[in-house]
């Protein structure tokens, strides 16, 4: 373990093998960092805070405070950061609430840009990419290989699908399906994430069985039931069709529209 002198470090945080802590930081008591755990300078970290093996937190990152809410101070909460996640300048992210589910999670092998916001009670799943300027309300899920382009917005509670793609500056109020690109106000889809889906590997029949979904589900002007129901063939022998046609079905904010903003 290697802790620059200027650093404070709580005794009672678990700090693991090989870890640096560098000039300046903070470490709390609840604080544990796994093996290999690189912070730069400047790095606070407060709450029950807990970085998997392998993550590195750039400089004047503030991870685990208090979340911002009138009521709830967050006592006893927590923000759970996994594993080789990396974590650049100026990301401010928050513990969960008591009013919520009590956690913020950060999944494994996520890249997290500069001057992000991350707000309580927040999930993000596996391998998700966050650009520079992106702001997350409180509740907000993320899934598996989502991309946020620069300075997205995200409203409380919303649901970001897996592999989905939002543009730069999108302004996110209701649920972006899985596999789907969005942007603009609102925002609006423009199709599939067919680039990401082929750079991830998915068979060219997925990919199509994927574009017949979304064009029953996005384009038909069927109300949702109805199109859902549409699909029913494809659902049971294609999983990503499950996965998508169950988003929908569970959405409570709604599904962003087609070409639509708004």
């Amino acid at each position: 373990m290697s802790v620059h002198p200027t650093a404070v470090v709580h005794p009672g945080a678990r700090i693991g093998r090989d870890a640096s802590i560098g000039e300046y930081s903070i470490v709390g008591p609840e604080a544990r960092l796994g093996d290999r755990v690189r912070l730069h300078s400047h790095v606070v970290l407060d709450g029950r805070t807990t970085l998997g093996d392998d993550t590195e937190v750039f400089p004047f990152c503030v991870l685990g405070v208090r979340p911002g809410h009138h009521k709830d101070r967050g006592e006893g909460t927590e923000l759970q950061i996994g594993a080789r996640c990396v974590i650049r300048e100026s990301a401010s992210i928050h513990r969960g609430s008591n009013g919520g589910t009590g956690k913020t999670v950060i999944g494994d092998d996520c890249m997290i840009l500069g001057q992000i916001h991350i707000a309580h009670d927040c999930r993000l799943g596996r391998h998700v990419t966050m650009m520079n300027g992106c702001m997350m309300a409180g509740h907000v899920e993320i899934g598996d290989y989502a991309t946020l382009g620069g300075n997205a917005s995200i409203h409380q509670f919303v649901r970001i699908g897996a592999h989905a793609m939002l543009g730069g500056a999108a302004t996110v109020r209701m649920d972006v399906p899985p596999y789907c690109m969005a942007a603009g106000y609102g925002p609006g889809l423009h199709g599939l994430n067919e680039v990401g889906l082929e750079r991830r590997g998915f068979s060219p029949e997925t990919v199509a069985a994927l574009r017949s979904a979304y064009r029953t589900l996005f384009r038909s002007g069927l109300a949702r039931a109805e199109s859902i129901e549409r699909i029913g063939a494809a659902r049971g022998s294609i999983a990503e069709v499950d996965l998508l046609a169950d988003f929908v079905a569970a959405s409570r904010r709604g599904i962003a529209r087609h070409g639509r903003n708004g």
